[in-house]
């Protein structure tokens, strides 16, 4: 077998002339090796599962570079850094990995591969003309609007390497289609050897360029029609992330206690958990509390602390999350709090405790909040103002717009002071802040019940009451079947007065056709309605919705016979609409936070605008 393809390099303006130099050097030394099994495209074949650990020379390439950019870049310029000044800093090892130890595969013959380029950059991967491939006018859409570049490559038998999808971040990765040298000949046989997961099959209108992704190619240059499709993982655009993976915090940490957050880990009745953030080193670490008009001496906690470590954030990589969780409180009782070192104390805040027998009392239900968080903090801080008795808030789902990002975090944080410090929050995980399968900065900076099924990681699936209601948060990123047995055991147990589900994905969606969940509403609506659920408060399609009450996948008469569906935005980011006839009331383009009254067997509804507007409203009574 032949050493990866590292043939036919010459500089180019991204790559300079002493790194082209480097990396041919690099690819000549690479040892033969004996020829591979030759595949075929007759039969859809994944790559070796092995090829995707962290071990894979690209992805130890990745790690290494970043590393090296915190020490070579200041950090004030790390944010703006650009191909032009990373590529310089490779070595000729993480060269010769980026560029050509990604997509790997043999062919059994020799044929000609088309690298199919994303519109998602202007720049095109930087190895490309390195490794002597010319584009084309050979063109495929996918998705509808996606332009893709075919860039063409004669290749002799033995095995291919392809490099990085990009050093950007949020670009789509290429796709690749080989053929015959001759026009009309066989073609040639395709083995795949990594990364794990690619698939093989027909390049045709209507195939899937990605193995992650139902995207379909609308349209494709007849030449490639027939040809082995190589399809890669849309999932992989950020796995060499270099250019734009830094950024700046716009509230970097300090010696300050800030991010005070309110949840519930424990019973609401008799606990409370406080969060907060500090710089390293600082001593702001203890919390002081008392009940509210006491004359008695505070109680003083230390907090549990450990370090965030989130490297891509260049002006604050290091943080401190503290934490108290607080038990063995009075029932339906205000607290004042202060969060200091022990001597010096800082502001005083407040909280209440659940009432241990029913009680009336109003809850505030939020949509995504996600982008345009700063205009999302005018509405909150309005909805504290104007309905102050609201004893905590629901988000269901996407928070922030980049959950793996600690930045956005910070500027969520930043928007609810004044308001989660003072009444607790009941988050919902959405698929934004999920990254490859974890929602890794959501669970660290949220203290939250435990309680929810075996096999799932703690806090991303969780119960809890409050007066004569039960609250259960699903996440609807995973696997329904991990959560229904749960979901019904948890629903069966209770005897509240009434019951509310909270996730973010909706089971029945603005716009039907494109953005239903026929999974996860088989699984869980007939739960639902088996246990009597009053409101499913849902999120992510960026407008407002409320069905009918729901019953079997049909409109019924009354909320006693299933329940009602609501999906609302209180972010920026907005969906267009399409009517369906489970819809009662929808509108878009406006963001709203509804307010929930609960007086025993009375509920009463109200969705407002930032300007007080009542834009829907309804009442059930038992």
């Amino acid at each position: 077998m032949r050493s990866p393809l590292s043939i036919g390099l010459s500089p180019t303006v991204l790559f300079p002339t002493v790194l082209a130099v480097a990396l041919l050097a690099a690819c000549s030394q690479a040892p033969d090796t004996t020829p591979a099994t030759a595949g075929t495209a007759a039969v859809a074949t994944a790559a070796p599962a092995d090829e995707a650990s962290p071990a894979a020379p690209w992805a130890a390439a990745v790690d290494a570079i970043r590393a090296r950019m915190t020490g070579a870049i200041p950090a004030g310029e790390l944010a703006d850094a650009d191909a032009s000044r990373i590529l310089p800093l490779l070595t000729p090892e993480e060269l010769q990995a980026l560029s050509t130890s990604y997509a790997r595969f043999t062919v059994d013959a020799p044929a000609i591969v088309h690298v199919l380029q994303s519109p998602d950059s202007d720049v095109e991967p930087f190895w490309l003309e390195e490794q002597g491939f010319e584009a084309t006018p050979l063109r495929a859409v996918v998705d509808g609007d996606d332009t893709y570049i075919a860039w063409r490559k004669q290749v002799p038998a033995g095995e291919v390497g392809l490099g990085v999808p990009s050093i950007e971040g949020g670009v789509k990765p290429y796709f690749v289609i080989v053929g015959p040298v001759e026009p009309g000949a066989a073609a040639p046989g395709v083995e795949l050897l990594g990364p794990s997961g690619l698939e093989l099959a027909t390049a045709s209108v209507g195939s899937a360029p990605y193995a992650d992704d139902s995207d379909v190619i609308d349209t494709l240059a007849p030449e490639l029609e027939g040809l082995v499709l190589v399809r890669t993982l849309e999932g992989d655009e950020n796995v060499a992330h270099l250019a734009g993976f830094f950024r700046n915090s716009p509230y970097p940490g300090s010696a300050d206690a800030d991010q005070v957050v309110l949840t519930w880990a424990g019973d609401p009745t008799s606990s409370q958990s406080i969060q907060w953030r500090t710089a390293p080193g600082s001593g702001n670490s203890q919390l002081r509390y008392a009940v509210d008009g006491s004359a008695a001496a505070p109680a003083v906690v230390e907090a549990t602390s450990r370090e965030l470590h989130t490297p891509d954030v260049a002006n604050d990589p290091r943080t401190l999350r503290h934490t108290v969780a607080l038990d063995g409180l009075q029932p339906g009782t205000s607290y004042r709090y202060a969060i200091g070192d022990g001597q010096a104390w800082g502001e005083e805040r407040s909280f209440t405790t659940a009432p241990a027998q029913p009680e009336p009392f109003t809850f505030i239900y939020m949509g995504d909040a996600q982008n345009g968080l700063d205009t999302w903090g005018g509405l909150v801080r309005k909805a504290h103002a104007e309905h102050p008795q609201a004893a905590f808030y629901v988000m269901a789902g996407d928070l922030v717009n980049w959950g793996e990002r600690r930045d956005d975090w910070d500027l969520l944080f930043q928007n609810a002071a004044g308001v989660y410090d003072h009444r607790p929050l009941l988050p919902a995980i959405g698929n934004h802040e999920v990254d490859l399968g974890r929602a890794e900065l959501y669970v660290d900076q949220f203290d939250l019940p435990r309680n929810g099924p075996e096999g799932v990681e703690p806090e991303r699936v969780y119960s809890t009451g409050y007066s004569n209601a039960q609250f259960v948060v699903l996440d609807s990123n995973l696997p329904p079947e991990q959560q229904t047995e749960w979901l019904d055991k948890t629903l069966a147990a209770s005897d509240a007065q009434w019951k509310f589900v909270v996730y973010h994905h909706p089971l029945y969606s603005t716009k039907p056709g494109d953005r239903g969940q026929p999974e996860l509403k088989a699984a869980w609506a007939p739960v639902f309605e088996k246990h009597g659920v009053d409101l499913v408060l849902q999120g992510d399609d960026h407008a407002y919705l409320r069905t009918f009450p729901m019953k079997g996948d049909q409109v019924v008469s009354s909320p006693a016979e299933g329940p009602v569906y609501i999906h609302a935005v209180a972010g920026t980011k907005m969906y267009k609409q399409s009517d369906a006839p489970y819809i009662e009331k929808r509108f878009t383009d406006t963001s709203t936070y509804q307010v929930i009254d609960i007086d025993g067997g009375r509920l009463e509804y109200r969705a407002y605008d930032i300007d007080g507007n009542v834009l829907d409203r309804f009442t059930i009574e038992k």
